[in-house]
């Protein structure tokens, strides 16, 4: 029978295999675009020693975690437009409350490194832990060297910008906003390095307030909220030595006058001072006088003090 069956029926139809892995291509893709994975916040896409698949590497790439040789001109486009925002609040705050810092080389070229320097050190030690930014060193630097206006600008403006790197992390958001901007205002005119000491155990303990609602908010585990807290404590006390420690750095390399340094140009064991107490007391006493009327006169009409004296 099967050798009749085969002496008199022929095929008359065959499988295309290519055509087929073709259509079998189309719609895989078809099915990948309308059946979107959705990956959860904090949720682990690959391990350690774990093989890469190929769907694996598309999710990596698609949520920009590797690179993949190609420019993202959109990316960078983005980027580019939220710094020119960024400058342009820089530009117009200064221009109305502060006019003589564009002008001076000296200020510029100061905020110019420690902004630079700030942000270098956010984009490394974000990659370990948000809580490990010193935040803190650049509004209290421009506060005591610049002007108290400019630092709360550029703490704003600096916020901003290391949340694009953090991907808008409320913690750091807030506690960047509330620490540096208190930080600025308790440094301002500080003329003890105990009161600059002061200042920044104070911002270190608003840092532990502000982890530790945010703890208690997202309901994290008190072990969690101590760590969190001993590390933005020793964050803020570190930043607060590196401050002080830095501070003669600025003062003697760019030439400016700080609180400290009117400090120590009037203390009577002062070269030029002892020599006049010396050489020539009765001008020495009516120069503390003057400096005396000069204070309080300052003081009145909202000066410097301290600078006046």
């Amino acid at each position: 029978g099967s050798h009749l069956l085969k002496a008199f029926i022929r095929t008359n139809s065959e499988i295309d295999e290519e055509l087929t892995e073709q259509k079998r291509k189309v719609v895989y893709e078809s099915a990948l675009e309308n059946n979107k994975v959705i990956v959860k916040k904090n949720s682990r896409i690959i391990s350690v020693q774990e093989i890469v698949t190929e769907d694996k590497m598309k999710m990596l790439e698609e949520l920009n975690l590797i690179e993949t040789g190609k420019t993202d001109y959109v990316f960078a486009l983005g980027i580019a437009i939220m710094v020119l925002i960024l400058f342009s609040i820089f530009t117009l705050c200064t221009n109305i409350y502060c006019k003589n810092v564009l002008t001076n080389r000296n200020y510029l070229l100061v905020l110019s490194i420690i902004v630079t320097i700030s942000l270098f050190a956010a984009r490394i030690l974000k990659e370990y832990s948000l809580l490990y930014i010193p935040f803190l060193i650049a509004p209290m630097l421009i506060a005591i060297l610049i002007d108290l206006k400019l630092a709360i600008t550029i703490n704003f403006i600096l916020t901003l910008a290391v949340s694009i790197m953090t991907n808008g992390d409320m913690i750091y958001l807030f506690m960047a906003l509330a620490s540096g901007t208190f930080a600025a205002f308790m440094v301002n005119r500080s003329n003890q390095r105990s009161s600059l000491s002061a200042s920044g155990t104070i911002a270190a303990l608003i840092n532990v307030v502000v982890v530790a609602c945010f703890g208690i908010i997202n309901k994290n585990q008190l072990k969690t909220i101590a760590l969190d807290s001993l590390i933005v404590t020793a964050n803020g006390l570190i930043s607060t030595i590196i401050t002080i420690g830095m501070l003669p750095f600025w003062e003697i390399t760019f030439n400016l006058i700080t609180p400290l340094k009117l400090m120590e140009l009037s203390n009577p064991n002062q070269a030029l001072l002892k020599k006049l107490m010396i050489e020539a007391p009765g001008t020495y006493h009516h120069s503390l006088m003057v400096g005396n009327l000069a204070e309080v006169a300052a003081e009145n009409l909202g000066a410097n003090a301290l600078l006046s004296r």
